[in-house]
């Protein structure tokens, strides 16, 4: 009970940093540009197909307004009472007070996805591996950290639903390996969160492994039905998704000059580890060994659709490499011991 109690606050006050880190590097609300703006996707101004991400920002509405209005009267007071305060949030920030409701509302939410997701990765890593308690408690941790990751450099803004769609994908994962009752509830939510959420469905028999049962098809089946009706439902209201965004010739550009003015630098590990890491292949639990095949599918989407160096883009493939990641470093030093592939799941 100690330790669960440890775990929880430990996770508690990572997820408050991540939210803040978050808030501070992003400023939503203070850009030139409205496609990250939390008030802009909420209220429907915000551009396709950001606007048609809605679970953050409808989900912030809602806890915006179950909180009675003389509660966020006096957290607006709070912060314009104290100039340091203010100065963060209305003029860096780019905080509006008659939009405090919704920003606090949604800032919380983040927070509250980055504790989910810890939870989701470290319940994950514990039910493919055979490892103490301790290090899938602290594999959870090192993974909710790493959602900072997505940041990119100071060229890239980061987008308020990045983090909880995160979650949801993680989350529905951890359904799908559980045969839980929630994947249907779970993949709606990540659905409802971004396109992307397709990606769920080929996982349900990648992560099942060998030849389709009923309840496998049936549970992919039933995805794919809400995964329709879900688009849509948003498309109804916010219009198909928008052309362009092809960045075939951009993306090949990029590679081509850190081919040539970085690339020596950075290639020669990555070769030698990637190789290191496809020996340990067998040794890596068979669904997240199924799983890693998703990988190309993102990454083939950025080169054609985005900014193939964009990190934030490959937030869902955490909790699937994460924890292949981490046993080959442990394999690396010399405690391979400590994170087996469970019997069954190889």
């Amino acid at each position: 009970m100690r330790r669960r109690l440890t775990v929880t606050l430990l996770y508690a006050v990572a997820a408050a940093a991540v939210a803040a880190l978050w808030t501070l590097r992003a400023k939503t609300e203070n850009q030139s540009n409205n496609w990250a703006s939390i008030v802009a996707i909420a209220d429907g101004s915000a551009p396709r197909p950001f606007v048609k991400r809605r679970l953050l920002c409808d989900a912030a509405r809602v806890v915006a307004a179950a909180v009675p209005a003389p509660a966020w009267e006096a957290a607006s007071g709070a912060i314009d009472r104290r100039p340091l305060l203010a100065r963060l949030v209305r003029d860096r920030l780019g905080w509006e007070r008659e939009d405090d409701p919704l920003l606090l509302s949604a800032t919380a939410l983040i927070g509250l996805s980055a504790f989910g997701f810890m939870a989701a990765t470290r319940w994950l890593v514990w039910t493919v591996y055979v490892t103490p308690r301790p290090l899938a408690d602290l594999a959870g941790l090192l993974l909710g950290l790493a959602l900072l990751g997505g940041g990119g450099d100071v060229r890239f803004g980061w987008f308020p639903y990045d983090i909880p769609h995160a979650f949801v994908f993680a989350l529905t994962l951890a359904a799908v390996l559980a045969r839980s009752v929630w994947v249907l509830p779970a993949f709606a939510a990540a659905a409802y969160s971004k396109e992307t959420s397709v990606l769920l469905i080929p996982a349900v028999f990648l992560a099942r492994g060998g030849r389709p049962n009923r309840e496998t098809v049936l549970t992919a089946g039933a995805m794919a039905l809400t995964f329709l009706v879900v688009q849509q439902s948003l498309s109804a209201s916010f219009g198909p998704g928008p052309g362009g965004f092809w960045f075939l010739g951009r993306n090949a550009r990029w590679l081509a000059w850190l081919f040539a003015y970085d690339a020596w630098w950075y290639y020669p590990p990555l070769v030698v580890s990637a190789v290191r890491i496809a020996r340990l292949r067998g040794h890596f639990p068979g669904p997240l060994r199924r799983l890693a095949v998703l990988a190309v599918v993102p990454l083939a989407l950025a080169f054609f659709k985005g900014w193939i160096e964009e990190k934030r883009q490959y937030l869902e493939l955490i909790p699937i490499l994460g924890p292949l990641l981490i046993q080959w470093v442990l394999v690396e030093l010399g405690f391979s011991r400590l994170m087996r592939a469970r019997t069954g799941s190889v």
